[in-house]
């Protein structure tokens, strides 16, 4: 029987600037274009998990407002479950500050105000099944993350970074930190080979089961107790990675609720994290599976022909 995948996590509008390029520490740039998406870490990933064909609720708290109403909107038309969104008196919905450049690198800086409010009982009491999965990020309260922690098979991603319960750690099926995360937990720089094992070596002996370190256009790295390996990104033209770790942690959760092994999970997410970083916007980047399949299809079928 297949599990079901629980989504904990922020709802942000994404105010998005055009930018040639990034600022410098007290620089200011003029932008060539401004749109807005409807995006946040939570969002991102319950829809990443959604649209690969998994089962999925999502906890969020929303403010009483016009991006609320529009996020609401979003979740029943994607198929989420949604016993677990509330709204918060007082408190608008979040928001980001987005600086995008032509080739896809950015700087986001975020105010979570109603996901601030999501309360840690919610998923408590949440009919969740132990072998179900549960993904959390750091753009919800710590009290949020613990109650996470101790349902289901947990998955943490520990963005944006910030201090955090270490208790959590032992307590994780799966840690899906990027580069500067990982160092930022483990005091090890992992530009190198070298660096990942250290890293992920420092996280294992923390108790996490299995260690999945995004690498961005390198792709991910990957280690537990048996395997060590590294999976390769394909090359892509990339337009904006605005949701790429998010895509990636929405689609591996996906697999494994569906039935796939930690590994071929991770192999399938890095394709459907390249697949995102094509197109413009956080959920209107995100692929669903008949897309990520011809992807993967069309990458092998590549591959094939230059051998």
């Amino acid at each position: 029987m297949d599990s079901r995948c629980w989504i904990v996590g922020s709802a942000v509008l994404d105010n998005v600037l055009a930018v040639d390029r990034l600022p410098k520490a007290g620089e200011s740039v003029l932008a060539r274009s401004f749109d807005q998406f409807l995006g946040g870490k939570g969002v991102n990933q319950a829809v990443a998990c959604a649209r690969q064909g998994a089962a999925t609720e999502i906890f969020a708290c929303l403010g009483h407002d016009p991006a609320g109403d529009r996020f609401a909107g979003l979740f029943e038309a994607e198929g989420l479950g949604m016993e677990g969104v509330l709204r918060a008196d007082g408190l608008p919905t979040g928001q980001a500050a987005i600086a995008l450049t032509p080739n896809g690198m950015n700087q986001i800086i975020v105010y979570p105000g109603s996901n601030m409010a999501l309360p840690a009982l919610a998923i408590e009491n949440a009919p969740i099944a132990p072998n179900d999965y549960v993904l959390c990020q750091l753009e919800v309260p710590d009290e949020v993350v613990l109650a996470a922690s101790a349902r289901g098979r947990f998955v943490f991603n520990p963005a944006p970074y910030r201090a955090f319960p270490k208790e959590v750690l032992p307590r994780c099926f799966a840690l899906t930190p990027n580069e500067s995360e990982a160092e930022s937990i483990t005091g090890h720089s992992p530009s190198t080979e070298e660096g990942l094992q250290r890293c992920a070596d420092s996280l294992l002996e923390s108790g996490v089961a299995n260690v999945v370190v995004t690498l961005g256009e390198r792709g991910v790295f990957f280690k537990n107790a048996s395997v060590s390996r590294h999976f390769q990104a394909p090359a892509v033209d990339a337009v904006d990675t605005t949701a790429a770790g998010d895509v990636f942690n929405g689609a591996m959760i996906a697999r494994l609720s569906l039935g796939d092994d930690i590994e071929s999970a991770v192999a399938y997410a890095v394709d459907a994290a390249s697949l995102s970083v094509t197109r413009a916007g956080a959920v209107p980047s995100i692929p669903d599976s008949q897309q990520t399949a011809a992807f993967i299809q069309a990458k092998n079928q590549k591959m094939e022909e230059q051998i």
